[in-house]
């Protein structure tokens, strides 16, 4: 392969190739970053789901103005705190894709199959949700019941009372006003609540579901990440950065597996905040929601997921590049 055809094909770094000493706190501090930046968009993708109908928002913009309006800028980031623990998550999720890629990719076996690569990847991709999803499906639970408790701009009996009692019914649960003024007594009240109903089962209800739409999720991600890649870079003068046309190819990743996973998506929100079985969740979905159950939430899932994707791959690529150990740098064109 000449020099020219080289640089016009994606260039996959593996783990072996970078620092461990850079490559661990760039990736946790990015991943903090992109997800204070996409947080807002992730609470009120959660709250369109969960409702039913038009019953509280009308959509995406109309969920932001009314969210922004009654409960401040600190109603965009609720819970949060809660979330924010899944960018350590995602270390252990990127640290089992790269492994289990690498694994996958130097099998024997593989050696003379033509798509090694996207099969390396996709079991990477499903292998890293497997072990993510166990650690973050608990996480999950309490995060999206903060989401729907709101907060408003000084105390929480400052939300309209309508909007307030819907958003408790939606969720199943009921949080004091007196625990809402300290996070802590929140995320405490909780796990009582979600306990008491439920048992330690309760934290893990929706795994299956989350299994099949994230580790489908992920393991469809990265090889139509790689896909594309190889559809993107030959289509772009050199000049252009490769780290930006990862982000492209991510961004054309992410709307492609979001679309596919919705109804999936939409299903497993419910069951989680609803505490209702899969059969009874799907049958109620579809009977209020029919055929929108395959695009109610997906406009806030892509203006979320699109963009998160770009943002992720471009960071990462950049982590990537800059973990690099010396004896490659001089191979890998940015």
């Amino acid at each position: 392969m000449s020099k020219s055809e080289v640089q016009q094909t994606p260039q996959i770094i593996q783990l072996d190739m970078m620092d461990k000493t850079k490559y661990y706190p760039l990736a946790l501090g990015s991943g903090l970053l992109v997800r204070f930046i996409q947080y807002p968009l992730t609470l009120v993708r959660t709250r369109l789901q969960v409702q039913r109908g038009k019953d509280v928002y009308k959509g995406t913009f109309d969920a932001l103005v009314k969210i922004r309006a009654a409960e401040g800028i600190r109603g965009l980031y609720q819970g949060f705190g809660v979330h924010a623990i899944q960018a350590c998550n995602s270390l252990i999720y990127i640290t089992v894709y790269e492994n289990m890629r690498q694994i996958m990719i130097n099998k024997e076996e593989l050696q003379t199959f033509k798509y090694k690569s996207y099969l390396s990847s996709f079991v990477g991709g499903f292998s890293a949700s497997l072990i993510s999803q166990t650690i973050a499906v608990p996480i999950d639970i309490v995060s999206q019941h903060m989401m729907l408790l709101g907060q408003s701009k000084q105390r929480t009996d400052e939300v309209p009372a309508k909007v307030k009692v819907k958003l408790e019914r939606l969720q199943g649960i009921h949080i004091p006003d007196k625990k809402k003024m300290k996070k802590i007594d929140v995320v405490k009240a909780i796990i009582s609540q979600v306990y008491k109903k439920e048992g330690f089962s309760g934290f893990y209800r929706g795994y299956f579901i989350s299994m099949a739409v994230y580790g489908l999720g992920s393991a469809l991600w990265w090889p139509f990440h790689e896909l594309y890649g190889y559809m993107v870079v030959p289509a772009f003068p050199q000049w252009v950065p490769r780290i930006l046309l990862d982000g492209f190819s991510a961004f054309l990743s992410g709307l492609t597996t979001v679309t596919i996973t919705n109804s999936m998506e939409l299903v497993r929100v419910r069951m989680q905040v609803g505490r209702t079985g899969f059969k009874e969740t799907l049958r109620r979905t579809w009977r209020e929601e029919r055929l929108g159950i395959f695009t109610k939430g997906l406009t806030a899932r892509m203006i979320h997921v699109a963009p998160f994707s770009f943002l992720i791959m471009t960071s990462y690529s950049t982590i990537k590049h800059l973990s690099l150990k010396d004896d490659y740098k001089k191979h890998v064109q940015w």
